[in-house]
């Protein structure tokens, strides 16, 4: 891989004269001149030299570096002296959005920053024609790592941004003087669609209104993060709560540890792990760059995602939940701690990567489908490991952070309703961020506001918000949707489950919303496969609902709680179940 984007930053070298006037490089960390860099019309990458339009104050120094890397394998490092500033010189590429019914793509400066010294002070992007000041936008450099930075012109900056800029300046704080920021690449202009950029503790500003979208369930990290304010001193906590609680995180915990099977090709795994190329040396660690697959649309315009040196998140994190079964399960004090490195280089070139408390990796849009099997194991399923290591409460954020747990705090103040999708796909890793906190008390005044939130989520919706009606009806995108009810189903079932019988279990009022939802599931199946009449926009036919809800609503009891086994819901599950199922915990 890292030949074939040698290969291509070759080719791409033809092309820079028709942009730059094929003027030589500056010299880089070994001293050599040279003018193997980048810069189409709008992207610039930093390889083995400095790109000429690339500069800064006399005060500061700027060469290429392999120490830190995102994409490529390596980086534009700017040492920053007294009153630091970079400049890019060269026509920014900005063209007005056209507004039409099909077009949601807006014009956006896309770069990655790593920040080794966190400070809470801002850096200013200046966007100017000339020397006259059109737009900028402030980063917040209170992080270590790599950060994603998708700021649109029109919509997330300061000023007006004018097709004549020509210049971009970037001012470092005074408190980073002497230390060291990285550029991974700039993207000085490129059409991405307004509704995906993530508002990020670095970037609060960027997409505020994406907490009243349509896809706020995904969206809003930052305002659920931001709502998450829990006063201990408030909650009446009784020793049937805590007697309950135990029960509820230890039901938890074996459902999550039914996960974990013994790593049938552990040389295989070791090599997948290898292809990773992590070293962890000298506090400084490395890698193949770790990114997500819809934020890689920032490389659309360019044609050139298949040419850089990336893993998958959904990829990383399989890896990452195998090597923690390998451990688990090892036979030998030899294969535990192999296991151990492997998977605590793993854990922390991840943040190192970006996917940590706070980042919103370009986009965070569906991403819960990347992070819903394998990540948020992963983490829970190591606990004691790191715990041990001095990383429990870092991956506890971490977990807190992508699943959106903050939302707990709310009601119906940032959407209407609760999207399925929710419960599809990020259950999982509110209950196990729940789990991870250190403090007992803290553990269960979260788990009482998780399960008021659920109240809510489950109570009757008006109008066309879902997920559920009174009689039972699973609603997404303002329709009757079995395919979304299915999967959000699928969730949420094993959690009203686990909460069974205890002083966390759901209301009858909403557990019987949620059992008539699943029985809903006879009306319109013929055994499971749905009606074309309600498929929506899969009408192929195909589209089949899911035993599973059946059974565990049988197996979380009746809605008053007065019946371990709901026999209803738990006849309704034996005519469709699979036989080769073992239903005899039913019969």
């Amino acid at each position: 891989m890292r030949k074939k984007v040698a290969a291509f930053l070759s080719a791409v070298l033809i092309m820079t004269s028709l942009f730059s006037g094929n003027v030589q490089g500056a010299a880089n960390e070994e001293g050599r001149q040279g003018d193997d860099y980048i810069v189409t019309e709008n992207l610039i990458c930093f390889t083995d030299s400095i790109n000429p339009v690339v500069t800064t104050d006399e005060n500061s120094k700027l060469s290429i570096t392999s120490e830190r890397s995102k994409f490529t394998n390596s980086s534009l490092k700017w040492e920053i002296g007294q009153n630091g500033k970079l400049f890019v010189e060269t026509p920014i590429g900005f063209e007005p959005w056209q507004e039409t019914n099909a077009n949601l793509k807006k014009d956006s400066f896309i770069t990655y920053v790593y920040n080794e010294t966190p400070v809470d002070e801002e850096m200013r992007f200046s966007f100017m024609t000339g020397d006259n000041l059109n737009c900028y936008f402030d980063m917040n450099m209170n992080f270590t790592g790599w950060r994603s930075v998708w700021v649109s012109y029109e919509r997330d900056m300061e000023g007006t941004p004018s097709t004549r800029m020509d210049k971009l300046e970037i001012t470092a704080p005074a408190e980073l003087e002497g230390h060291n920021v990285y550029f991974a690449l700039m993207i000085l202009a490129t059409p991405i669609d307004a509704r995906h950029h993530s508002q990020t503790k670095q970037l609060p500003t960027v997409n505020e209104e994406c907490d009243l979208s349509a896809n706020a369930h995904w969206m809003s990290l930052y305002s659920f993060d931001q709502a998450t304010v829990l006063d201990l001193d408030s909650v009446n906590i009784t020793e049937q709560d805590r007697a309950d609680f135990a029960t509820v995180k230890s039901r938890f915990e074996e459902r999550i540890s039914e996960g974990v099977k013994s790593v049938a090709n552990p040389t295989k795994l070791i090599k997948t792990y290898q292809s990773y190329h992590i070293t962890n040396e000298n506090g400084k660690i490395s890698g193949i760059s770790v990114d997500y697959s819809k934020a890689m649309v920032i490389f659309d315009e360019f044609d050139i995602e298949d040419q850089l040196d990336t893993v998958d998140i959904k990829d990383y994190a399989s890896t990452m939940k195998s090597v923690a079964c390998y451990y688990l399960t090892a036979q030998t004090e030899e294969e535990k701690a192999k296991a151990k490195e492997m998977y605590m280089n793993l854990f922390l070139y991840l943040v190192d990567q970006g996917f940590d408390e706070g980042s919103g990796i370009g986009t965070v849009h569906h991403l819960g489908y990347s992070l819903r099997d394998n990540f948020y194991p992963a983490l829970f399923l190591m606990k004691d490991v790191l715990k041990e290591e001095g990383y429990l409460e870092k991956a506890q954020e971490i977990m807190a952070w992508f699943s959106g747990l903050g939302r707990i705090f709310y009601k119906n103040t940032v959407a209407n309703g609760v999207n399925v999708d929710v419960f599809c796909t990020e259950m999982n890793g509110m209950l196990g961020s729940i789990f991870m906190l250190e403090d007992e008390t803290e553990q269960i005044a979260m788990l009482k506001q998780f399960t008021d939130w659920l109240t809510y989520a489950c109570s009757d919706q008006p109008g066309l918000y879902g997920p559920f009606k009174e009689d039972g009806s699973g609603f997404h995108h303002a329709m009757f949707y079995p395919a979304y009810t299915k999967t959000g189903l699928i969730g949420l079932t094993p959690v009203i489950y686990l909460l069974r019988g205890t002083s966390y279990r759901l209301p009858e009022e909403q557990h019987q919303i949620v059992k008539d939802a699943v029985l809903m599931t006879r009306l319109y199946s013929n055994q499971l496969d749905y009606l074309v009449s309600v498929a929506g926009r899969h009408p192929t036919g195909k589209q089949k609902a899911s035993a599973d809800p059946l059974m565990w609503m049988a197996l979380a009891g009746s809605p008053d709680g007065t019946e371990t086994i709901d026999r209803e819901v738990g006849a309704a599950y034996l005519r469709v179940a699979d036989p080769a199922k073992n239903i005899k915990i039913l019969m």
